[in-house]
Formats: structure tokens, sequence, C-alpha cells
């Protein structure tokens, strides 16, 4: 059985590329921009005209699809569509579209790569409600196909182990790198390793930017560029992150750059591929429409707005990038809870536009060396008709520097074993492939202590960590995990005893949504019959005996409007009806290619099956009590407090 998130691949491309059956083509696709990309892209569908489709392939992706065998593909006809701007970040660009289909709204984004001159498609991405979102790379769908087949052969356990051996050989070699650089570091002094000092007055912009680069640990791509940034240097970048002074250069010769991907620097590397184009900044013309703040050693990029017509919904995503950061520094994000800070998203005139007030963002984010990037997507709602941009969004980047830093190491320990680090004690507290160890000390700076850790086998070879962590408990503990593969004969423990949590703010203003016309011009007021907006009832388990049973529910919206979730407390009681326990649960639709559906329509009656978790064992039935209700247009019940 697939899971959900491959079921709605699955079904995603059917419906994009299974449309495409028989047939020539149509004329010549004009492939000369994104929008005209996506146009051919939508017509060739419309036109069931697979060749037509498939010249606006990339050839990895055509080939893939070529390949493909099994899918009915005969469902083209004409859809109404609406096709989205583009939001183009150097040779890949992102376009949202929408067809409607016998009624039904189906939205998701075209992923094109510039390939020589012509803009063409590699894949797709789309919602998965709750479980995120999907993006299907047509080509790596098809390498991923070839792989599992491949399987059957003997060759492909080595490969699977060669590339197992190299992941895991990377995770070593990035921990000890960031254990070995891992030192105490003053304000000051991590400051000036991120600010440019330079005045680059007299020299090209392409000499001061390849520096700055090289600084960075990154080159630059300047073929298509190359006459713009002969221009001399007339900005004033001294004091600048380095990453903002490459921005300002650029910006002086109408330029922007494109920053490389560390996600895909990485993938590259763990899949034994050359990173070499994964390491460059490229150039593309600036543009009004492209947002990038600056805090601190990291930049900020609005680098998605998604507007979700015509429920007054929509969501803004945010890059943060660094390069060329401190080793030790970067691999401290590790455990820090939260990173990115969203402090808000308003309109023009202050009203706020976040989905979730006071939603925290916790850690994520991808670490090669001395780069990192991480995505942070917001969810927005109240976007109507007269919210043609969003105002503000203001937030910040938090980062811990280390400022005193102790070292300790127990060789073939027994529990109880202890040693001091400043004013700590550490304690092991069990021993094998689970080590724990309790750091005791100082209430005062307990809150700044953080733990990294290595442990080596009998030749004193790095062992893989499968996961650690350090967690407070108590006033003045703290609690240190890790789990090997295997029994280390060694265990070197760095502790961070005093740091500061450093925060960087960001901003942004006037970015445009496109789409606001196509909103409501006011959310509709709720109203329903009776005492709630709806009627849930319990009609028995579904597979009782099994481990994990279902409640089978009974819905109906008394309301006039659509439902998105539901969340309820479902109290377990025994035959004599005494409760046993309670378990909250939030009831959602459908999930389709298109995301979550509706859970129920305005006067509606529909059964769901929701996993009873927690289910006390002599549990014979269950009561319901509806705690909220959350609608496709983004407002609540109860209605949330201003």
């Amino acid at each position: 059985m697939l899971s959900r998130p491959f079921a709605a691949c699955a079904i995603a491309l059917s419906l994009f590329v299974c449309s495409c059956t028989g047939g020539v083509a149509h004329g010549t696709a004009r492939l000369d921009s994104p929008q005209s990309a996506a146009e051919s892209i939508v017509t060739a569908i419309e036109n069931s005209d697979r060749a037509a489709f498939l010249a606006c392939l990339t050839g990895g992706a055509r080939e893939a699809l070529e390949a493909g065998e099994g899918f009915d593909l005969s469902s083209g006809g004409q859809l109404a569509t609406n096709i989205g701007k583009a939001v183009v970040t150097g040779n890949e660009a992102a376009v949202p579209l929408t067809a409607e289909d016998d009624g039904e709204a189906q939205s998701m984004t075209l992923l094109l790569r510039k390939v020589d001159s012509e803009w063409r498609m590699y894949g797709i991405r789309m919602s998965a409600g709750t479980e995120g979102e999907i993006t299907i790379d047509f080509q790596e769908m098809a390498r991923m196909t070839n792989m599992m087949a491949e399987q059957m052969a003997s060759s492909m356990q080595d490969s699977w182990n060669e590339a197992l051996e190299r992941q895991k050989a990377h995770a070593i070699a990035q921990r000890v790198q960031v254990f070995e650089q891992l030192r105490g570091l003053d304000n000051a002094t991590f400051e000036q390793s991120w600010r440019n000092s330079t005045d680059f007055s007299g020299q090209t912009v392409e000499q001061a930017v390849t520096a700055l680069a090289g600084e960075l640990g990154l080159q630059i791509e300047t073929a298509a560029s190359s006459s713009s940034l002969q221009a001399t240097v007339d900005t004033e970048v001294a004091g600048l992150s380095k990453i903002e002074a490459i921005e300002r250069l650029c910006a002086q010769v109408s330029l922007a750059p494109v920053w490389p991907s560390v996600q895909m620097a990485l993938q590259a590397e763990m899949s034994g591929e050359s990173t070499e184009e994964h390491d460059r900044i490229r150039f593309e013309p600036a543009s009004d429409d492209r947002h990038v703040s600056f805090a601190g050693p990291f930049a900020v990029r609005v680098t998605e707005v998604v507007q979700n017509v015509p429920y007054a919904r929509g969501s803004l995503r945010l890059t943060t990038s660094a390069f060329g950061l401190d080793i030790g520094v970067l691999g401290s994000l590790t455990g820090l809870g939260e990173t990115n800070v969203i402090d808000h998203v308003r309109d023009a005139s202050g009203a706020s536009l976040m989905a979730q007030e006071n939603i925290r963002f916790w850690g994520g984010g991808t670490q090669r060396g001395t780069s990192f990037d991480s995505s942070t997507k917001v969810e927005l709602k109240n976007m109507l008709r007269s919210v043609n941009s969003i105002g503000t969004a203001e937030g910040s980047r938090r980062l811990r520097l280390p400022q005193t830093v102790e070292s300790i190491e127990f060789e073939s320990p027994k529990i109880g074993d202890s040693g001091r680090v400043g004013d700590y004690t550490v304690k092991v507290k069990s021993i094998g492939a689970s080590f724990s160890a309790e750091i005791e000390g100082s209430q005062e700076h307990i809150d700044e202590v953080a733990v990294f850790g290595r442990a080596l086998d009998s030749s004193g070879n790095d062992m893989e960590i499968s996961f650690d962590s350090a967690s407070k408990w108590g006033r003045d503990k703290v609690l240190y995990s890790m789990n090997t593969d295997g029994s280390p004969a060694k265990f070197m423990l760095k502790i961070v005893t005093r740091s500061q949590v450093l925060e960087y703010p960001w901003s942004f203003s006037d970015i445009a949504l496109d789409r606001h016309a196509e909103m409501p011009e006011a959310l509709e007021s709720l109203t329903f019959t009776g005492s709630q907006p709806i009627t849930m009832t319990f009609d028995g388990f579904h597979n009782a005996s099994n481990q994990f049973p279902e409640a089978k529910l009974t819905i109906t919206n008394h309301t006039n409007k659509l439902i998105q979730s539901a969340t309820a407390t479902f109290v377990y009681v025994d035959a004599k009806r005494k409760k046993l326990g309670d378990h909250m649960a939030t009831i959602q639709g459908d999930m389709t290619m298109n995301g979550t559906q509706p859970l129920a329509e305005p006067g509606a009656t529909t059964t769901k099956k929701q996993t009873a978790f927690f289910r006390p064992d002599g549990t014979e039935s269950m009561t319901i009590k509806l705690e909220s209700i959350e609608f496709m247009d983004g407002s609540t019940w109860p209605e949330e407090k201003k």
C-alpha cells in the first residue's frame, strides 16, 4: 500500500502526464519565458497532445516520462485554467497553476529550469495538507524507479551499501569537524569573521565579488554577466556582512546574485556527484519583486508567495542562507530550538495575516561545512480582495555563540564515573550503545549549557552517532544522551558552559499579492442552527482489536461554511460508562493531490474514521467533546479573541 505522500505523487503524475496521450505536435511550443512555457504546457494538456507536452520538458524529464508505462493518458480536455505569476530564482522558476475540472479547483506549481535559452518543465509541487508539501521531480522519480528495479541485481546492494557508507562517513566527518572547531568566542571576534573589512575602491565589481565569494567558500560564474561586472566599484561595503556586500555590489550594476542551495550541494555530495556547480554564485538581472533582508551574517529571502484563491488564504516562504560562517557556531544551531522567529506578517493597514499567532518554528536547516540554509513556511489568512500586498513581515534569526567550552573524556567508563569541567560535575549514568551523562552545577547559567559528543571504537576510529540530545531537567541539571551502533571504547564531550543567544532582526515590506482581485471582498459571517456548528457522533470502533483502532464518526455541518478541520476530545469509557482516559484529536477531510479537502460542505453529513490513539484497555465506547473548528477561509469557532 502506498503511503499518503506517495499516493499523492502518483495521482499528480497521472493528472499532468497521463492526460497527454497520442496525438502529434500542434505547432511549436514557446519556451522563451517561464510564463510562455507554462502556457504551452497547459495548451498541450488541454489538447491531449503528448508530443507537444514532451517538447516542453527538460531532456532528463522527457526521457523519464517516455520510458514510463501503465498510465491511462486519455483524459485531456478543456480545463478552466489560471496561470499565476512566475517566481524566478536564477535558472529555476516556479509557476502556480490552478485548474477547474468538473467544478473542482486543483492547484499546484509547475517547476521549470532554464536549459540554454529555453524554460522547460522538470517537475511539479503540490500541497499534501498536514503532511507538508510534495515535490515531484520527473527525472528523479525515474532514477528512483530504476534504482528499485536494479535492486533485484546483486550489484544494487553494493551501490546501496556505498551510498550508506558515504552518508555515514559524511555524518562522522561533519560531527568531528564541528567538535574540533568548537571553541569559546567573544561577540567581537565572531562579528569580525563575517563582516567585510575591505575597501574595494578602484577594483572592478567582478574582482570585489570574486574576493568576497572566496572568503565565503564559494566561486562565481561570470559567463552571462562578465561585461556588467567590469564596472568600477563605487559602492561602500566595508562593515557590511560579506553576503550583503555581494548583494550591494551586484545592485550597483543592476544584477542580483543567485545563491547556491546548500541542500542540493549536500544531496550531490551524498550521491557521490560533483558539487562544483552547487558552490558557485550565479547572476541574474535585478528585479523590483526580489525581496531580501540581511540579519547579521544571514540573508533572508522571500522565495514563494502562495495565494489560495478563493479561500482568502495563502502562505509565505522564507529562505535563510549563510556562507563562510564559523563551523563551531553553525554546529551550535543544533539543539538551539527556535532559530527563526516570526514576529508578525501584516497587511498595509496593520491587520495580521498570520493563520496562527505566536507560532514557533523549531530547528531545521541544512549545514554543509561553513554553509547553511533553511526554509520556513508561514501560513496566511485574511487575504481579502482589498489586501493587495503584504505590508510588513518582521522577525529574527537566532544563533548560539559559545563563549566558554570545556572538554572531558571517559575511556572504558563505568556507571558512576565522574569528572569536573569548570563549575560543573559530569557523571556517567549509562554506558554502551546508549550512553548518557548528567551535567550538574551552576543554576545561574544552566540554560546556557550545550553538549557535543564523539564516540570512538577500540581502534580510535570515530563511530556514527545515530542520535544525541541534551535536555535540562530539574533546576541545575542537563542530561546528555547518545546512541551508537555498538559499544564505544571512549567518549569525548565538549560542554559549552557559557553561551550567548544572538538575535538578528530581518524585515520585509510591500510584497505584492498579484491575485488579490480574485479573493472575496469579505469573509462570510458564521451562521448555524442549533447549539453547536457541527454534530459529531460515535458509531463504534473499526478494527477494535488492532493496536491502533479507528473511531467511526458521523459529522453533520450545520453552518454556512466549508469546514477544514475539527478538534475534539475523545473520552474513552468502559461498559459501565466509567471514564478510562481521553485523547484530543484533529479530524480533517480526505487528502488529495491538491492537499486536504474540506471535512464537510455546508449542510452536509459525512462519515470519517479517525485513529483512536491512547485508547486504554477495557474501552467499550467513547463520548465526544467538540473543542474547536477551523473553516476553509481561515476563520474559527469559537472565534479567536482579538
